[in-house]
């Protein structure tokens, strides 16, 4: 209800029956109480963030306390209002997203006043509730996005080693393989030499018998031709000497 000031109050009646021990009378006791003193109990919306706000309706869903954003002061929640319907029907939820009194998805959480037909509700845009999960959400994405990255990265350098060591080896493999060619190739020219070699070691051996044995037989077969040569030349000298010159005795 508004005082005559303007103030608006809340008015609390309760039926009293047999007032003064007399069981027809009945009396109804008020209470009002100031709405700024709920006021008090609903400011505090630092545990809200930046959109939160919570208030305290009446029977038919309009906002009793000050609500937190200027261009909503005075305004409640339409009866039609899905959370606002189902908590003056008596139904409370501890958390629901359903669109607010100005139609945006709202994260609310309410419970009815029991005896008073009022209504309790604190809310806050569902942007608002989710950023921290979708935050979490690309955080985690950023992480797996990265490790996947860093893994395949690793994999690639790993798989890229292995195949330079690969190509490495079959090019040794390779090196090996024509060294040992090459040096099979000079063993068996080296093996064709020797062979030669002895081969002509063999010859130079029968040429240097058959010489042995061509010298032995000239110089056998020269003895007697020069025992007589020398023979005649001393009878040469014996007789002729005093005829011969010089020169002719040499």
């Amino acid at each position: 209800e508004a005082l005559p000031s303007g103030e608006r109050v809340l008015l609390i009646g309760q039926l009293i029956q047999g007032w003064e021990g007399n069981s027809e009378r009945s009396e109804l006791l008020l209470g009002l109480a100031r709405l700024t003193i709920f006021d008090d109990l609903f400011k505090n919306t630092s545990m809200l963030g930046a959109t939160g706000e919570s208030f305290l309706s009446d029977s038919n869903g309009i906002a009793l306390t000050s609500l937190r954003y200027s261009s909503h002061t005075k305004r409640g929640h339409p009866i039609d209002a899905r959370a606002m319907l189902d908590c003056l029907a008596g139904n409370s939820k501890s958390f629901v997203i359903t669109p607010d009194y100005v139609d945006v998805p709202t994260a609310m959480s309410y419970r009815p006043v029991q005896g008073y037909g009022g209504c309790v509700m604190v809310h806050m845009r569902a942007s608002e509730v989710v950023a921290p999960i979708n935050t979490l959400r690309s955080m985690v994405i950023a992480i797996v996005v990265t490790t996947i990255t860093a893994v395949a990265l690793i994999a690639f350098l790993v798989i890229r080693k292995l195949m330079q060591m690969d190509k490495e080896r079959n090019q040794l493999q390779e090196d090996l393989a024509k060294h040992a060619s090459h040096a099979e190739a000079m063993v068996a020219e080296r093996t064709k030499m020797n062979k030669v070699l002895e081969e002509r070691t063999e010859e130079l051996v029968a040429v240097n018998k058959e010489l042995e044995a061509f010298s032995y037989s000239v110089a056998h077969d020269l003895r007697t031709p020069l025992r007589s040569i020398d023979s005649f030349a001393q009878i040469l000298a014996k007789r002729y000497s005093d005829k011969l010159d010089g020169e002719g005795k040499d």
